[in-house]
């Protein structure tokens, strides 16, 4: 069994080193370095894992080290979150090139990914996109302020697993879901990255539209 931190705390520098992993039964803070070396992270929205607008992370970047749940991260600084999921793996997302109003002390996103068939949650309204993903998809909260972000999504075996994925990388679109519909898209302002089997795209625009966020295929 992991460890667990029975309340909230907050460090300057914390490491994670135990291949059973920790569970959070209180929310933690971290203003300096987060070392995510070996094990993964269990969070809820109760028992939140937060980063400073000061604070960074090392490693959290393989299937042995990553965030199971939500993480928020406060500042105005590029930021791959570093979520997966228990049994699935490392699937991030990331946020860059803030632009609007900004307070660089206050601002902060929350996200967390899901190993959930998005479909379910309203009908493609987006312009253009044929479908989206039965398989999985990112809840990217804009928790505090109104800054504006680009929005890049990761595909990797992880996303592979549960099935046909990324078929045609010139067609693979991020798309949101406004509450009713899955209603915004990248198409028209997005890179790509890579390949069939592992890549990234990145939506250009400057994307206010946040909540679920999933792939989509033209």
């Amino acid at each position: 069994m992991g460890a667990q931190f029975a309340a909230a705390r907050t460090f300057s520098n914390a490491e994670i080193n135990n291949a059973a992993g920790l569970t959070l039964t209180g929310p933690v803070l971290v203003n300096g370095i987060l070392g995510l070396t070996t094990g993964i992270v269990t969070s809820t929205s109760a028992n939140l894992l937060t980063l400073e607008s000061t604070a960074s992370y090392t490693g959290g970047n393989s299937n042995t080290s990553y965030i199971s749940g939500p993480i928020r991260k406060i500042g105005n600084t590029d930021f791959i979150f570093p979520v997966g999921k228990t049994g699935i793996g490392y699937i991030p997302i990331g946020i860059s090139t803030f632009t609007g109003t900004l307070d660089p002390l206050t601002d902060a996103f929350t996200a967390e990914y899901f190993r959930v068939n998005p479909r379910p949650l309203g009908p493609v309204t987006a312009p253009f996109i044929d479908h989206i993903s039965q398989c999985d998809f990112w809840r990217l909260d804009r928790s505090v302020g109104l800054p504006v972000v680009n929005v890049t999504g990761y595909w990797n075996a992880n996303n592979l697993s549960c099935g046909p994925y990324i078929d045609d990388i010139n067609a693979v679109e991020l798309a949101s879901f406004d509450g009713t519909n899955w209603s915004t898209s990248s198409i028209g302002v997005s890179v790509v990255n890579g390949g069939v089997g592992a890549g990234d795209i990145t939506w250009t625009a400057g994307v206010t539209a946040f909540g679920p966020i999933t792939f989509s295929q033209q």
